[in-house]
Parts: C-alpha cells; structure tokens; sequence
C-alpha cells in the first residue's frame, strides 16, 4: 500500500481512538486512577495531533522511508486532525439519517 494512504490510515485511526471511540475517558483515565493514584494529563497520549505526527514519523522511519516532504505531509495530516474528527462525525450522521429513511420507508410500505 502506498505510504501516503498507510499515513492517512494512522491518522484517521488515531482521531477515532483518541477523540471518538471514548477510550481515554472509559478505559485509560480509570486505569490511571486506579494503578497510578492520578489521571493522565501527558498531552502527547490524549492529542491526536501529538499522536499522529509521532506514530507517523515513526512509521517512517521505522520503514526507511523518511524524508522532508513525507514528514510535511504528517505535519499536515497531524493540523487535520480536527477537520478528520468532523469529517468522521459527519459521515456517521449521514449514515444514520439514510437508515432512517429506509426504515421509514420500508414502514410505509408494509
């Protein structure tokens, strides 16, 4: 798979752990709570930018593929981060409205 579409994939996964699934409040915050006596307030493991730009960058790396211009574009998936959440929400909304149009739909059609 091309690199470029591997990093959009990592940055679209991180926004979803991170800032949809509810994962931080409901599995990492209470883990912290409970066996570190604190919550966690390290922004590099709660911000989807932080955590897109480092994965990423490691990926890169990792696969000896860096250069200037594909750590410009994690840089720029990483300032997306935003834009892809509501892009996520959106999708997830008009996704919903559509099944609830076949259901009254089929309804009616009974």
């Amino acid at each position: 798979m091309n690199t470029v579409w591997i990093l959009i994939l990592i940055q679209t996964m991180v926004v979803f752990v991170l800032d949809l699934s509810g994962f931080v409040e409901d599995g990492i915050q209470p883990f912290f709570r409970k066996w570190l006596g604190g919550n966690l307030k390290t922004k590099p493991f709660l911000c989807s930018l932080c955590m897109t730009h480092h994965i990423s960058l490691l990926y890169i790396i990792v696969t000896g593929q860096f250069s200037i211009y594909l750590w410009a574009l994690i840089c720029l998936l990483a300032w997306l981060t935003p834009i892809t959440k509501n892009i996520l929400i959106t999708v997830k909304d008009i996704l919903g409205k559509a099944l609830d149009q076949i259901a009254i739909y089929l309804h009616l059609n009974e």
